[in-house]
């Protein structure tokens, strides 16, 4: 009864399940038994319920198990706390349905809309400070793009003080800079096996020349071929000028309003659709 649920275990390459069947998958995740399900199939049938509803009245699920599952039946994952050792500031990994990962499912629309709609692959998100929270949001970003079913890769482009190898919980070893030296293939790139869609390519070894490393032709040439096999790309860079405002994550929601606001306000006025050939956005 205490097996950890595992997305990818069940997940269909062809976007297919075997079976998913709520009264399935709560077996497969452990939270009944068949002894149980066969005490929820006939309350179920004498009081006219859905099988959830009697498996809650039953006191044999939580809602929280409910809405698991009802995740995985649309193709929606997401993780219980404390499951897959995240940092818990992975707010749309651990709790989805919260206003704040509203906010940032507002922001991924608005970029598919008006950025990425356009045949671009890569983005690019700035910040000039270490507590600014751009890292974070950035994590975050990446999450609810995966969720809808992108193929997306999260690239630390921030040589000197990455995070995205803390937030998600990844062993410190070959990335970005390595590749980039030329003491890395691609294989470097980790999958992030909870989100089907989802990789992270870390900072990997801190240089003493991450300016230099950056300007090389090879980074525009890494770049171009993790694009040939994702959706999208998210790189968190560190801008060499004062940011516009600071963003610290307890105030998240005023926060994405802010940024959901100033994309959209900086892709209507400075990129005419269909019309500009550049690769990342300057935030």
């Amino acid at each position: 009864m205490n097996r950890i649920f595992n997305p990818v275990a069940i997940h269909n390459p062809q976007g297919r399940k075997p079976d998913s069947n709520i009264g399935r998958i709560l077996l497969d995740m452990g939270k009944i038994s068949a002894a149980d399900a066969e005490r929820i199939l006939l309350m179920q049938k004498e009081k006219g319920m859905r099988f959830g509803e009697a498996a809650q009245a039953l006191g044999l699920v939580t809602e929280a198990d409910i809405e698991q599952v009802l995740a995985h039946q649309f193709d929606y994952p997401y993780l219980r706390p404390g499951q897959g050792g995240f940092s818990p500031e992975l707010v749309a990994a651990y709790r989805p349905f919260d206003a704040q990962v509203e906010m940032l499912r507002g922001v991924r629309s608005q970029l598919m809309l008006r950025w990425f709609g356009s045949g671009r692959k890569t983005l690019a998100i700035a910040s000039v400070n270490p507590d600014d929270g751009a890292s974070m949001f950035t994590a975050n970003l990446a999450v609810v793009f995966s969720q809808l079913g992108e193929k997306t890769l999260l690239v630390d482009a921030n040589l000197r003080s990455p995070q995205q190898h803390r937030i998600f919980n990844l062993p410190s070893g070959q990335g970005l800079s390595d590749i980039l030296a030329d003491r890395a293939e691609l294989d470097a790139i980790s999958r992030i096996a909870p989100f089907i869609d989802l990789s992270v390519l870390s900072a990997g070894t801190l240089p003493p020349n991450p300016q230099e490393l950056l300007s090389l032709p090879l980074l525009r040439a890494s770049t171009s071929i993790s694009s040939t096999a994702t959706t999208s790309c998210c790189m968190k860079c560190r801008r060499s000028r004062p940011a516009p405002m600071r963003w610290r994550w307890p105030r998240m929601r005023a926060a994405c309003c802010w940024w959901r606001a100033r994309t959209v306000r900086a892709l209507r006025t400075s990129m005419p659709p269909q019309s500009s050939s550049a690769d990342t956005a300057r935030m």
